[in-house]
């Protein structure tokens, strides 16, 4: 079998929705984002698919190469927010125990 032709297999439905889903992780942390915003997210995700469609060896490569990339991104949302998280006591309830 040719290396080329699981491309002409993977019906256009299946990359969209993997571009949806590549959308939904890289806005996950948007909550307010505006339209450009939105636009500029569905352009990298887009660009993202395109890359790895062209690049992969077969549909297997393809799907690995998106599931390692969303897994990465929710890595990176996942060390963003513990920095965020972070207490800090107000300095009004500060005592001195001497």
């Amino acid at each position: 079998m040719d290396t080329h032709d699981w491309r002409a297999q993977l019906l256009p439905h299946i990359r969209q929705i993997k571009v949806n889903e590549i959308m939904i992780k890289l806005k996950t942390p948007m909550s307010h984002a505006d339209d450009d915003e939105l636009i500029e997210v569905q352009k990298i995700a887009q660009s993202f698919e395109q890359k790895t469609y062209a690049g992969a060896a077969n549909e297997e490569d393809y799907l690995q190469r998106i599931s390692s990339m969303m897994q990465l991104i929710d890595s990176y949302h996942n060390r963003k927010s513990q920095n965020i998280k972070i207490n800090i006591m107000p300095s009004d309830s500060f005592t001195d125990p001497l």
